[in-house]
């Protein structure tokens, strides 16, 4: 420094790349395509699968793929995006095409009148015990 102040500017190299286009009304408007008619999104049906939910998906795969009990699947998400029903049926298409479980029935233990005993049943074998 030589006894007084100095400062240093910085230009930038392109003064047209730097300045910000300005838009108008039309480049600002979002119109979605929405095929069929309808009076109100009321009468729309839920979506038919999670969009945009790659990560839950894979959770969901790798959590109903445990062979074992005493296992969890936790969802959370915003109130009124329909979750509950499209997890439901998503559930219900991914279990379509895997064998159904067993029956587990309990019944009296005569040994130990206070502990039931668990007997694991074919498929539907429980409701025809019960009969």
């Amino acid at each position: 420094m030589n006894g007084g102040s100095e400062l240093a500017t910085l230009e930038p190299a392109n003064e047209s790349s730097t300045r910000p286009r300005e838009l108008s009304a039309k480049d600002l408007r979002f119109e979605a395509k929405i095929a069929g008619k309808f009076a109100s999104t009321r009468d729309l049906s839920g979506a038919r699968e999670f969009v945009g939910q790659e990560r839950a998906l894979a959770a969901l795969e790798l959590g109903l793929g445990v062979g074992s009990s005493g296992y969890n699947i936790f969802v959370s998400g915003l109130t009124g995006a329909d979750k509950l029903e499209t997890l439901r049926r998503w559930i219900a298409e991914r279990v379509s095409s895997s064998a159904t479980p067993g029956d587990w029935v309990y019944v009296h233990n005569f040994k130990q009148s206070d502990a039931a005993a668990a007997v694991y049943l074919k498929a539907g074998a429980g409701k025809r015990l019960k009969e």
